[in-house]
């Protein structure tokens, strides 16, 4: 027997799986854990559902300005939208973080904010909005649980297996992707001369000192990297680009030497664990690698305290030109250990909620049981046909524009296949590590042909709530009728394993 969940359906979209695969996976679960239906899969498929979900709550990952659209959209069809802001941790400045990645009228579509820790809270409260501000509240994020100590051995056997495949190794994890993006109209950090040349309009948010210092480092990168291999040669060394990067200039850069390579697999904690030495720029693995008890070494050929993240810094052994680096490494692959600052503990404390005591995942739990239930009223059913009909004017299914990515699938189409089995394996180990979820499932929802790769995590027994006569993507409800065997490849949605199409009684009313 199932009976109907008191809790709203959470949405989770994963935009980067890499990176955010194994945190919102352990979301999902204590939120299931919990009696919340939760649908998760890839971002670009799941922000055109709300007209086709039953009331939910959606868990932004911006409050940039692309951003306002998609939460409007879903406010409007009587969602509610709480925001982690997934690159909110590191920031330049907090006058650079507001004004690159902080768009007031996106923050006034949420309903709450989800700060990486007190430092974050404390400058999404300091924003002048000119209208109720949404509550702030300092949680962490759940992709860092995976590195307290409870949860480390999740990565255990994937670090072992790189470990056999590659002996030692020194790896670099790159944080290039705004002047190294896949093509040149992708690079948010264009050089200043390269503009002036072409004559074109800087991006949105262009800081030309910002642009300028980043070129300078990426140059001397290119430089090292190749010093770095020819000096260990008995090492390999491993350049892992950011998803959003084009590997291609580190394998010109590298060309000829045997002992390096180029690869994007995987998250980055087991490649942290794996690795002897890992050098990095800026980068969030610094704090990754902090937490792990493996300090990282940062080159800093170039420096400048407007451009250069503080927590990233202090959390490696700072380097500051290339003999002192090739000296480090050799003697941290000799097994010396890197330094970082003193004052790392302290600052890690103050920008990141979550390392110590309650979990990550149930501090963001608690926080989005505040949030008033999302109701599916006549203003959202109204706005629902309104989506639908637009949908059925269009010539053909819109496709969303993403930016290319390394891994720009949830799971390659090769992969598609094992994926069910690769998502019940991780959290069978996050049940085997942390002695919970033995009374929650998984399996796999896709919404139609639009949207394969979505999965649904549920308590046993447990199915979406009941006000879900709009959930297949019809509009019979209420007389707001369209076709529903128009409606481009959202019918699919009656035979979710969730339920969320199932249909009320005849003569019923919503509440």
């Amino acid at each position: 027997m199932t009976l109907p969940s008191s809790r709203p359906l959470v949405v989770l979209p994963i935009e980067i799986r890499n990176r955010e695969l194994d945190g919102m996976l352990l979301l999902g679960a204590v939120l299931a854990e919990r009696g919340h239906p939760v649908l998760m899969g890839n971002r670009q498929s799941l922000i055109r559902r709300h007209a086709s979900l039953p009331p939910a709550i959606l868990l932004g990952k911006t409050v940039q300005q692309p951003d306002a659209e998609v939460y409007s959209r879903w406010r409007e069809a009587g969602h509610r939208i709480a925001v982690l802001d997934e690159e909110g941790l590191i920031t330049y400045s907090t006058e650079l973080y507001l004004r690159r990645r902080v768009h007031v009228p996106t923050m006034t579509q949420a309903d709450m904010l989800l700060a990486w820790g007190p430092e974050h809270a404390r400058i999404w409260e300091g924003v002048e909005m000119g209208l109720p501000r949404p509550p702030v509240r300092a949680v962490g994020n759940a992709r860092f649980d995976l590195l307290r100590a409870e949860l480390r051995g999740a990565h255990a056997d994937a670090a072992a297996a790189i470990r056999a495949r590659l002996g030692p190794f020194i790896l670099f994890n790159s944080n290039f992707a705004a002047v190294n993006a896949f093509t040149p109209e992708q690079n948010r950090l264009p050089h200043p001369d390269e503009l002036a040349r072409a004559g074109q309009t800087p991006p949105p948010y262009y800081d030309p000192g910002l642009a300028r210092y980043r070129h300078r480092l990426f140059a001397a990168y290119k430089e090292a990297l190749p010093a770095i291999a020819r000096r260990f040669p008995n090492h390999r060394l491993v350049v892992r680009p950011h998803p959003a990067e084009c590997p291609d200039a580190w394998r010109q850069s590298l060309t000829g030497l045997p002992n390096a390579h180029v690869v994007y697999e995987d998250a980055a904690q087991p490649w942290i664990m794996a690795a002897t030495q890992v050098i990095h720029h800026s980068c969030t693995t610094a704090v990754e690698a902090y937490l792990m008890g493996r300090p990282a070494l940062s080159y800093r050929p170039v420096e400048n305290d407007a451009f250069d993240p503080l927590l990233t810094g202090v959390c490696s052994e700072r380097v500051r030109d290339l003999d002192t680096l090739l000296a480090r490494l050799d003697a941290c692959l000799s097994g010396d250990t890197p330094r970082a600052d003193p004052m790392a503990r302290e600052l890690v404390a103050h920008r990141l909620t979550g390392m110590k005591g309650i979990l990550a995942a149930d501090r963001i739990a608690d926080a989005l049981a505040e949030l008033p239930p999302p109701r599916l009223d006549l203003n959202a059913r109204i706005s629902r046909w309104r989506w639908h009909w637009h949908e059925l004017r269009k010539e053909g299914p819109e496709t969303c524009r993403s930016v290319a990515r390394l891994n720009a699938h949830f799971y390659p189409p090769e992969e598609a296949g094992a994926a069910l089995v690769d998502l019940q394996a991780r959290l069978h180990v996050f049940s085997r590590l942390l002695g919970r979820f033995a009374g929650v499932d998984l399996g796999a929802a896709p919404l139609g042909p639009e949207a394969p790769q979505t999965y649904w995590l549920r308590a046993h027994g447990i199915v979406a709530g009941q006000d879900d006569d709009l959930a297949a993507g019809t509009m019979e409800a209420d007389g707001l009728a369209a076709p529903s065997h128009c409606i481009k490849g959202l019918t699919a949605q009656r035979a979710l394993p969730l339920q969320l199409g199932r249909r009320r009684a005849a003569g019923s009313r919503p509440a």
